[in-house]
């Protein structure tokens, strides 16, 4: 045996006779093919999983045995593969602090009362790290379950299945075919007050019908349920269950039934609501049912059934996949790679892995940890909208319990761990290398900057049919297709507001010009010359300001008619519809096709236009119809002024584009926040590039560490989503 099997604390356990609990219960599963033994207690709801060394000395702690004729009886018999000293002091402590040994000695009711005092501290430390997930135990409703459980046990079994798959399948089916009308009712009334006021209501009812769920299933399968109360999820009370007894349960198809069966009850209230609101009209009833979808459909979906977060869905992918324990195992995993690689720790102990655990290990800490701080920080910003302080608060305190709470347990075990001792010197250099290089990395060493913009292809200024001012079209002088020549009139438009100016405007040139033809014939026969001259100065600039109002009257007069600006091929895509139809000023009808390389006008964002405006090192432009080939761009100009509006409806978020649009937009798409246009010129090479088509532009701009670059976009997050 290797001196790893020995251990320095030994003699403070080796006399002692322990003795398992009499109410603890013991199950056989088998995992991967691997047997594990569960130890369960009824009474706490605690379970122990424990590898067959393990097990082998645990069930023989009948009272009569030392802890040394124990371990030895585990060398003797399994050899190598015995528990070290070390773990089991370990697991023996462990036992001892869940209330799961007797002893041949008397207890000690000071310890008893230091485990009770330490446990409810551990449980107001666990309500703190975790602000937005707060529980207090109010009710035991095992007995009420077992009362109760003859009259639902139906639901539980095949023809609970058959109601469950005769709802939702069909129900899935109609929110298919009905999606446009749901999104639609989504975008218009999902956080107004009155929706928000009815998922309020609601909520409570439908987390009930979903933790009784859980609570029924587990005592369908013989697991007792002794602990209900409100949990304060994100401060909004709802109930909860602890049906954690089915972890013992021998069976993984009933472990993961009990663990998923919440997320199937709200999927059937889901679908149920859904058949309510297809059917009744709008009012409450209808405003109650919607409210009851989004609760049951997308929450469950989001929320329970994302195996990132420790809700249902990360139960179910634990005895999917018969990875137990996966959270804790795998940030056990990563410690011992820390540790043992980079640490140099040899006697650092791998932790009980079979085969085809280690990818899940590897993938599930990392992944859950970046899932956690992004919901924190989503959830942060969406309460800061309206609480500022609050949503601040939420955000620095999760970063604070997520971050860096382990960050400083770590640097305190580098600074005083006794596992260090006479090895403390790599583990230091070691992490002051790491957080030397990271600080390089993140805060001082340039790394590619860019930011990506979608547009569309946009006709040559030159190649554009725009109205000047604003008009019905009147007349269409050329067909799509026909050649036309430079000056050449395509439609005529009539405005009779502009045509009363002009009137108005040719009369006040008429009676300006009039009372200037009469002062100046005053000056030749009036005694009071001075005064004359005056007269004749005051008319002659009233005579000039008419002439100034009827030119401008003409200028506008004539930009009623949409002319040819160069030579080229008629291309007016709307020519059908376009007689009679408004035109305001500036929209675009159609334009020529020239042969020349046609621009494309790209909308950039408020996060992303301090970097364009400053001058990007180049521009890269993809088309949809040739995505392998990139082609270069130059910025041609930018269009004056930042506004919602949006050159394509192409660029709409739920057309495959990258802005968000305002729901409530008109005829025309508004984006919902302000966004910029420029303008940019393609190569030659280009010149098939179709009109409207859209395309992928990446602006290059000047290196920059990554730090600063998420820094920033973190700051733009911050300030467009809350009010600083």
């Amino acid at each position: 045996m290797g001196q790893e099997f020995q251990s320095a604390h030994w003699y403070r356990v080796s006399a002692v006779r322990p003795r398992l609990a009499p109410e603890l219960r013991a199950q056989r599963q088998t995992i991967r093919g691997t047997p594990w033994y569960v130890l369960f207690d009824p009474l706490n709801q605690r379970t122990h999983r424990l590898t067959p060394e393990a097990w082998f000395v645990v069930s023989r702690m009948d009272g009569r045995r030392s802890v040394q004729d124990l371990w030895q009886a585990a060398v003797d018999t399994l050899g190598e593969k015995a528990p070290p000293q070390d773990e089991l002091i370990q697991l023996l402590s462990q036992l001892h602090e869940a209330d799961a040994l007797a002893s041949d000695t008397m207890p000690d009711m000071d310890d008893q009362l230091r485990r009770r005092d330490r446990q409810r501290r551990q449980q107001w430390l666990r309500n703190l790290k975790n602000p937005m997930a707060l529980r207090f135990r109010l009710w035991d409703p095992d007995r009420f379950l077992l009362r109760t459980l003859p009259f639902v046990a139906w639901l539980l079994g095949p023809l609970g299945a058959l109601l469950w798959l005769a709802v939702v399948l069909p129900a899935g089916v109609l929110a298919w075919q009905n999606w446009g009308e749901i999104a639609g009712n989504a975008s218009d009334t999902l956080l107004s007050a009155t929706s928000l006021l009815t998922m309020a209501v609601v909520y409570p009812g439908v987390k009930f019908i979903h933790e009784m769920s859980h609570a029924y299933a587990a005592r369908r399968h013989g697991a007792e349920v002794h602990d209900m109360g409100l949990m304060f999820l994100v401060f909004a009370p709802v109930p909860y269950v602890d049906a954690s007894g089915s972890a013992a349960f021998p069976r993984r198809s009933q472990r993961a039934l009990v663990a998923g069966i919440g997320m199937l009850a709200e999927l059937f209230l889901a679908a149920l609501a859904l058949w309510i609101w297809l059917a009744v009209e709008p009012g409450l009833v209808r405003s109650l049912a919607f409210s009851v979808m989004v609760l049951g459909g997308l929450s469950t979906l989001l929320f329970n059934g994302n195996p990132l977060l420790r809700f249902d869905g990360y139960f179910v992918l634990c005895d999917a996949i018969e990875v137990p324990n996966l959270a804790q195992r795998s940030n056990a995993f990563w410690i011992w790679l820390i540790k043992r690689y980079a640490f140099g720790l040899e006697q650092a102990r791998r932790p009980e892995t079979t085969d085809g655990e280690g990818k899940w290990l590897a993938a599930y800490a990392p992944l859950s940890l970046g899932y956690r701080l992004s919901i924190t920080l989503g959830i942060a910003i969406f309460l800061g909208q309206q609480y500022l302080y609050l949503g601040l608060a939420i955000g620095i305190w999760g970063m604070l319990t997520q971050f860096a709470w382990p960050l400083l347990k770590g640097l305190r075990w580098l600074w005083a761990g006794t596992d260090l001792v006479g090895r403390r010197l790599r583990p230091a250099l070691v992490t002051a290398l790491f957080a030397g290089v990271l600080a390089l990395g993140l805060l001082v060493i340039p790394a590619p900057h860019s930011s990506y913009a979608q547009g569309v292809v946009w006709p040559a200024e030159s190649a554009q049919l725009r109205a000047e001012e604003s008009g019905f079209v009147a007349a269409v002088r050329g067909a799509p297709g026909q050649p036309v020549g430079e000056g050449a009139l395509v439609l005529a438009l009539a405005n009779d507001q502009l045509e009363r100016d002009l009137q108005t405007a040719q009369a006040r040139e008429h009676q300006a010009h009039a009372r200037w033809q009469a002062a100046l014939a005053a000056t030749r026969t009036r005694v009071d010359v001075a005064g004359a001259r005056v007269e004749l100065a005051v008319a002659t600039a009233a005579l000039h300001q008419a002439e100034d109002e009827h030119a401008h009257a003409l200028r506008k007069q004539a930009g009623l008619r949409v002319v040819a600006q160069r030579d080229g091929v008629l291309a007016l895509p709307l020519a059908a519809d376009l007689p009679g139809r408004w035109l305001r000023k500036g929209e675009n009808v159609g334009h020529l096709r020239t042969g020349d390389a046609p621009t494309v006008r790209v909308v950039v964002t408020q996060d992303d236009i301090d970097g364009v405006r400053a001058g990007p090192e180049r521009i890269q432009v993809r088309l949809a119809g040739d995505l392998g080939q990139t082609v270069p761009a130059q910025l041609v100009r930018e269009v004056p002024g930042g506004d919602n509006s949006l050159p394509s409806l192409a660029l709409a978020l739920e057309h495959g584009g990258t802005v968000a649009v305002d729901p409530r937009q008109g005829e025309e798409p508004r984006a919902l926040n302000r966004v910029f246009q420029f303008d940019l010129a393609l190569p030659g090479t280009v010149a098939t590039a179709r009109i409207g088509e859209r395309a992928h532009v990446r602006f290059v701009l000047d290196d920059e560490p990554l730090g600063l670059q998420g820094w920033r976009r973190l700051r733009q997050l911050l300030l467009s989503k809350l009010t600083l």
